[in-house]
Parts: C-alpha cells; structure tokens; sequence
C-alpha cells in the first residue's frame, strides 16, 4: 500500500502562501493586508493548504472568488472567512480589495486557551465558515478594531505581546463565532455538547483512513452511540454515519480536484481495500463515479 502522505504532498503547501514550507513556532500569529501578498500575484492566490496554520480572511470592502475544497463562492462587501489547518484554499480577488489576513499555528489554538473558551476557540478553528457581516456593521466594526489592535501590537512589540495576542486573537473567534451563530439562528449548544463534538471531531480526523466504525468512534470516546449521534444532530446537523463519510468525501474530492494520482491510488491511500469499492462508496454519496467527477471538472475548467 503506498504512503498516505505522498498525494498530498502534490497539492501546493505553504507556511505563507509562496513561502516554503518551515517548522513554525507553536506560537506563531502572523496578520497582514490582503494586498500585500495578493497584489504581488495579480490578485490570484492559487489552490492550496496550510498544514499547520489557522486563517481568518476579513475582507471589509470588494469582492472575491473563493474555492475551499470542492465548494466555490462568490462574495462581495463586508465577509469573514474561517480557514482551518489542511482545507485547501484558493483566491481571485477584485483589484484593490481592502481587508486583513490573519494566521495563526494550530498548535496555539490547541493549547493556548486554558479556560472555558477552548472548546469554543476549538469549535471556530476547524470549520471552513464564509460569515455574512453585510448587514452587521457593529460587528463588522468590531472586528475591523480587533484586527488593527493585533497588527499595531506585532508591528510594535512590547513585553506581555503573547498574553495580549492570546487575548486578541480569543475575542476575534468568539466575535465570529457569535455572527455566525446569529446568521444561522443556531442556539448555544451546552458546554459538554460542544466538548465531546470537539473530541469526537479531532478522533476522526486521525482515524478516518481506518475506516472505524460508528461503534468503534464512541468506544473510544466513551458515550454510547446514540449519545454520539445525538450530539452530531445538535453540533453539524447531521448523525456520526455522515460526519465520518463526509470526512472521507472531503479527502478524496481534495486529491480528484487537485492532484494526478490514479484513482487507484487514491483509494489505497485512504484506506480503502480496492479501487472498485472506493468507486462504490464516492458514487452513493456523490451520484457520479470518481472518474467521472474529475472529468467532469476538467471540462468545466476548459469552458
């Protein structure tokens, strides 16, 4: 079986986008304009992933073309944009687009918060989220304030910098976590619901290439399975069955999208026993086979 790390290596991976990948600091907090790095590549930033950073794109006044992962929007005015560790990203920007890019090790976010918020910091940095902030200016300029605070205080730095951008960087998520709970009407979830679908989110993403089962996932974690179905429904709006064919859904859409690698190939390396089982599974999801997926997206791509 051939090494699950070798396809992914085809797609692009920065530490900074057109910067060779490096051992960061588990501390690293980097915010710059969008124009600054954008500006410099005709305001295209090609397909690709960070393995270790956390983004949040602002963008306070123009319009982007946006791909994360398989999906692509169009948006335009005032949005934020939630980029975890991994999600392969793309961007077409129109001329002159005003706004910020903040970048953040996955490590911080992981260990950085030793408080209540952790689960929510947790939350916030592993989902690819495009906020609405049109229609929001008070938070719109909330943001804006929290963004400048943290660019002045990295262009400046002074003792107690790490504690300041710890702080910073806690009431930019919960701020965009709050719009984005408010745009979706979605209620607050309990404290020990947010926990345990962190967990079990976390879980998944180290075993999904073994293909564990429903049972095996909540051994693991503990809960019964219709506990851990249960909190998915209330977390993702969706059973533990789809939160791990998803996870498989979404590698694989990543490697047909952005890699040469056989079909073949790709089904070993996630874990699959032959090609035609893989065949199988991505045709009950998606209604087309593989194949046909990517050819699909080859043609699109010449229109």
């Amino acid at each position: 079986m051939s090494n699950p790390n070798a396809q992914i290596a085809a797609i692009p991976q920065f530490s900074l986008y057109g910067e060779r990948v490096r051992t960061l600091d588990p501390e690293f907090v980097h915010i710059e304009e969008i124009s600054a790095r954008s500006s410099e590549h005709n305001w295209v930033i090609k397909p690709h992933r960070h393995t270790h950073l956390f983004q949040v794109l602002h963008i306070y006044d123009g319009a982007v073309q946006m791909k994360l992962d398989d999906a692509t929007y169009e948006l335009e005015g005032a949005w934020a944009i939630t980029i975890p560790a991994g999600v392969v990203h793309g961007f077409h920007f129109k001329p002159h687009t005003k706004g910020m890019v903040l970048s953040v090790a996955s490590h911080l976010l992981s260990s950085g918060f030793k408080d209540k918020s952790q689960g929510v910091i947790e939350e916030m940095a592993s989902l690819a989220l495009a906020i609405d902030l049109r229609s929001a200016d008070w938070r719109k300029r909330q943001l804006q304030s929290y963004l400048r605070l943290m660019y002045a205080e990295l262009g400046d730095p002074d003792i107690d910098q790490h504690t300041i951008l710890y702080s910073l960087l806690k009431v930019i998520l919960l701020t965009l976590r709050r719009q984005f709970r408010q745009s979706q009407n979605i209620e607050e979830n309990h404290g020990n619901v947010i926990q345990l679908s962190n967990r079990f989110r976390g879980l998944l993403e180290t075993r999904y290439r073994e293909h564990w089962k429903i049972q095996e996932y909540a051994q693991a974690l503990n809960v019964s399975v219709s506990t851990l179905n249960r909190v998915c429904h209330q977390a993702f709006m969706c059973n533990a069955k789809a939160m791990i064919q998803d996870r498989l859904m979404i590698e694989a859409k990543r490697n047909l999208i952005y890699t040469v690698e056989t079909l073949e190939r790709i089904a070993y390396d996630l874990g699959f026993k032959d090609p035609a089982y893989f065949s199988r599974f991505f045709k009950s999801i998606e209604g087309v086979s593989p194949k046909s997926y990517r050819e699909n997206l080859k043609t699109q791509s010449r229109e």
